[in-house]
């Protein structure tokens, strides 16, 4: 597995999910986000009865306690969700909706820091917003979204005929480096290099065509985003496994870059 940069401890985060009993890294983020959601509620609803806003005149002695330890408890829930989108993934900025997702989340995971004195209005109006924003900007990237990013342009080669490297051709990798089965992520040029078979070398756009995630795997004969769990065929690109509530035949393939190679050298070449 390829990772990228100061993000390669948290690329294995949702084979660690899995294990906790969850089909994905999404589905273990919406069970956690609803599950805090869920004791932000209570949380809520409890401090609203401690004022008498809400419920008897007299609240239970209890009610100050659940009101604490939901709060504590919501928090903790929501530390995974943060570890995932901020560490593994990183501020993504693909759609306006994906935009608004990571700026309202970062500013949520700040508000909800540890602080001193009491909690003023301002802050408790700063972090429903926020939470709200990250929530409803999270269901429409998650969700069925008709609106994709712009397809990166592919890596330029040096215009060579194709199958020819030339000597003036982008030579990007050795034939060392790519497994048979497997690939090779060249994240800094957006390129993906896949061998389906020994000696037959393709190249994709390493983009995923979802949101415009970078490709963060290729395993067990398919291209892996992270993000959103899309999966794509080394072998011509196309769409094995959709992002949740999507189908593959709703989305696009990885556009295919022309590479050859020239010995052990692999060059982009169109």
């Amino acid at each position: 597995m390829v990772c990228l940069q100061y993000r390669s401890h948290f690329c294995h985060f949702y084979e660690v999910v899995n294990v906790a009993g969850f089909s994905g890294p999404l589905e273990a983020k919406v069970w956690l986000a609803s599950a805090a959601l869920l004791l932000a509620l209570v949380q809520v609803g409890s401090a609203l009865m401690m004022y008498g806003k809400i419920g008897p005149s007299d609240p239970p002695r209890w009610i100050g306690a659940v009101h604490r330890w939901s709060g504590r408890a919501a928090f903790f829930l929501t530390i995974p969700v943060a570890v995932h989108c901020l560490y593994a993934l990183g501020f993504q900025a693909a759609t306006p909706r994906v935009l608004v997702h990571s700026a309202a989340g970062t500013l949520f995971m700040t508000e909800t820091g540890p602080r001193t004195g009491a909690t003023s209005r301002r802050h408790v109006l700063v972090l429903g917003a926020a939470g709200v924003a990250s929530a409803a900007s999270g269901c429409a990237v998650y969700g069925v979204d008709d609106e994709q990013p712009p397809a990166a342009d592919p890596p330029a080669g040096d215009g060579a005929p194709e199958g020819e490297a030339g000597a003036g051709a982008d030579v990007v990798a050795s034939t060392g480096e790519v497994a048979v089965g497997g690939g090779l992520i060249l994240a800094d040029q957006q390129l993906v290099i896949t061998q389906p078979t020994e000696g037959d070398f393709r190249g994709f756009s390493a983009v995923c065509t979802h949101q415009g995630c970078t490709v963060s795997a290729v395993r067990d004969g398919t291209i892996d985003c992270a993000c959103h769990g899309s999966r794509y065929s080394i072998e011509d690109g196309s769409v094995v496994q959709a992002a949740s509530g999507l189908t593959p035949e709703s989305r696009d393939p990885l556009p295919e870059v022309a590479v050859s190679v020239d010995g052990d050298q692999i060059s982009v070449t169109g």
